[in-house]
């Protein structure tokens, strides 16, 4: 429902700019539209009794004004071209001789005529409600408005993490149960199935609920922004901004799937040991364990076209976060005598890097890193991905403190409010070269020391 009510909002605020601002006369009971350049609207003719449609200037009475009627919903009405030039509507649209709106087009006066209220000459009411001209409302308040959508969007990431915890919490204290429900037999049989089935498919309202969202909203409304701001053209009105949403979405869509992964692997831990005593455990541990390792290399495969993402809009701590979870992907694999083509050495001295050179962000991941290598190399048992710090990042996106609103320099949005410094990349640490002191008494022989100069390229 929630998803369906921010649609909606979307729809309301943002796709209606994206499409020609075309209603060209409105009053109180009479709407008017413009599609496909033609010019459609109800004008009021002195010589007619009533409104009438006019269309290409040709009243069905076959009276008409001499040039194009507005009427406002104050009742006044006005040369069509006339308040289009009083109220600056040029500075945002190209507009033929027939009051034909063609195609957005700011001009640098635009910004400045946003502070102009468009309003009625005659009497001054606001023409708010007149659709061609609001615009200036929509302009004015777009800031704003995609401040509570941020806000907003932070609301639903933290309350599908909470949900994904907690689902996770349900898993871990239930198994002790579920262990001893599992009864080797023959008679049991349908009954064990039936567990192990219900147990494989405990997260999947949570993610199917973070896919809808994800498809159905966030998804448009990244695309949505990225129309404004090629339909604005305008930076000082709407600057292009590298919205995380749909790849945080993403990261707790493979969250969900580690999570049933790794409770497959756990429960085929179970069904082995089982088997030993029970041929239908040892069949029941062979299917799940062959359908768990191919959903662990498709997800190890599938999460690398994120990461790449994450590399090219400079989504430091969620890369480290999706490499982490591929590597917790390949140990499943692992655990289940199997492997991958994929190259865990690399991914994971990459991590290193990441963390080191962001400390605050990709940084807080450093001790999953250290268990997740440990682990690769068979040291020690794989531990909990998320830390309680991590958990707290993504409480912090649902306290989103609307009116504080800032682009880092790579166009993360985030509330300063909130945050201190963007939370997907923040400030980078470069370790400064330490520089090897020269030993000029070495070098007596003065060509012999130009020349020992030159191989260390160190300028004379």
């Amino acid at each position: 429902m929630a998803a369906v009510l921010l649609a909606n909002f979307l729809a309301q605020n943002l796709a209606s700019m994206v499409a020609a601002q075309g209603h060209v006369t409105q009053s109180a009971t009479h709407v008017s539209s413009l599609a496909a350049g033609n010019v459609s609207m109800w004008i009021h003719v002195p010589q007619c009794a009533a409104f009438h449609a006019v269309e290409s200037h040709a009243c069905k009475t076959g009276s008409v004004p001499a040039k194009l009627q507005l009427f406002l919903a104050c009742g006044h009405h006005f040369d069509l071209e006339a308040i289009d030039n009083y109220v600056g509507l040029r500075n945002f649209y190209d507009i033929d001789s027939t009051g034909t709106i063609k195609r957005a087009l700011l001009n640098p006066s635009a910004v400045q005529a946003l502070g102009v209220n468009a309003c009625c000459p005659e009497c001054g009411v606001a023409c708010v409600d007149t659709r061609r001209y609001s615009i200036f409302k929509q302009l004015r308040d777009l800031p704003d408005t995609i401040d509570r959508l941020y806000a907003k969007m932070g609301r639903k990431m933290n309350m599908f993490m909470n949900w994904v915890t907690r689902s996770k919490a349900d898993l871990d204290t239930s198994f002790e149960i579920f262990s001893r429900n599992m009864r080797p037999g023959p008679l049991t049989g349908k009954t064990n199935e039936r567990w192990v089935r219900d147990r494989g498919n405990a997260m999947m309202e949570v993610q199917r609920k973070i896919v809808n969202f994800r498809d159905d909203v966030v998804i448009k409304f990244e695309n949505d922004i990225a129309h404004l701001v090629e339909f604005l053209g305008n930076s000082e009105i709407l600057a292009s901004s590298n919205p995380p949403f749909k790849i945080r979405h993403d990261s707790l869509f493979f969250r969900c799937r580690l999570i049933t992964l790794e409770e497959s692997a756990r429960m085929c831990r179970l069904l082995e040991k089982l088997g030993k005593t029970s041929q239908h455990m040892m069949t029941l541990f062979q299917g799940l364990r062959e359908m768990t390792i191919t959903q662990a290399l498709q997800n190890t495969k599938n999460i690398q076209s994120t990461i790449a993402e994450c590399e090219v809009r400079n989504f430091k701590r969620l890369e480290v976060e999706l490499r982490l979870q591929q590597v917790a992907f390949y140990l499943i694999l692992t655990t289940l005598g199997s492997t991958s083509d994929m190259e865990v050495r690399t991914s994971l001295e990459k991590v290193r890097i990441t963390c080191t050179q962001y400390p605050d962000t990709a940084g807080i991941f450093f001790p999953i890193y250290k268990s997740l290598k440990q682990s690769f190399e068979g040291m020690s048992p794989t531990r909990e991905l998320y830390s309680k710090d991590e958990r707290e990042f993504w409480r912090l996106w649902g306290r989103h403190e609307i009116g504080f609103v800032k682009y880092c320099p790579f166009g993360h949005p985030f509330s300063s409010k909130t945050f201190s410094d963007c939370p997907e990349c923040g400030r980078k640490v470069v370790k400064e070269q330490k520089s090897v002191p020269i030993d000029y008494n070495k070098y007596l022989h003065e060509n012999a020391f130009i020349e020992q100069m030159l191989k260390m390229k160190v300028k004379v």
